[in-house]
């Protein structure tokens, strides 16, 4: 499924299988799971620094090709970073709406040697009790999203974790594309998610 960000298309290739990569002074062998981004526009992401405070940084080619797509599963994540502000085509077509994406550091679930390993998950930037990132909004602070209350600070959610079960999108005809997708209705608090509700679409929300 191709989508457009500011005119631009981004491709995902799968790395052959078997291949061993040297990350963060390790070497893992998650070659199976690795996507090699083709071209894309810059991500700007939006994070906290050692000491607290929130910065921005572009994303490096070496870091988005560090990123991997976990196979399905349970998984606990940590939020490393959301991306600033971007468009892209809404789900039919018919404008334009507002996304990020969420820099996710796996903490717990899948096999122990994908711990530490990063993904990002797409979503609307749309916090609020019924969206996507609101669902991770609500898991990672705690506070409740009813109408009426002040405007949501996503800067909150990081280096806090949830919990969600994970899921990839089937490779497209030539069985070389794929990508991280959440099933959202199953995002709560650490500590467990269900895998009942994989029917969520990236554009839901």
């Amino acid at each position: 499924l191709e989508r457009t960000e500011t005119e631009k298309t981004t491709l995902y290739t799968l790395r052959p299988r078997g291949v061993r990569r040297k990350q963060r002074n390790r070497m893992t062998d998650t070659s199976q799971y690795a996507i090699e981004v083709k071209t894309v526009s810059p991500t700007i992401w939006v994070y906290k620094d050692t000491d607290g405070k929130i910065k921005e940084r572009e994303q490096s080619k070496e870091e988005r090709e560090e990123q991997i797509v976990p196979p399905r599963g349970e998984y606990t994540f940590r939020v490393v970073a959301f991306a600033k502000k971007f468009q892209m085509a809404n789900f039919d077509k018919t404008g334009m709406q507002d996304m990020t994406r969420l820099l996710l550091e796996i903490v717990d679930g899948g096999k122990a040697s994908l711990k530490g390993e990063r993904t990002t998950a797409l979503c609307s930037l749309s916090i609020s009790k019924g969206s996507n990132l609101g669902k991770v909004y609500m898991a990672t602070t705690g506070e409740g999203l009813e109408p009426g209350r002040p405007p949501a600070d996503p800067t909150l959610m990081l280096d806090k974790t949830f919990s969600v079960y994970a899921k990839q999108d089937k490779l497209d005809e030539n069985g070389d594309r794929t990508k991280t997708v959440l099933a959202w209705d199953t995002v709560e608090k650490a500590g467990g998610a269900s895998p009942d509700a994989e029917e969520d679409a990236d554009f839901q929300h």
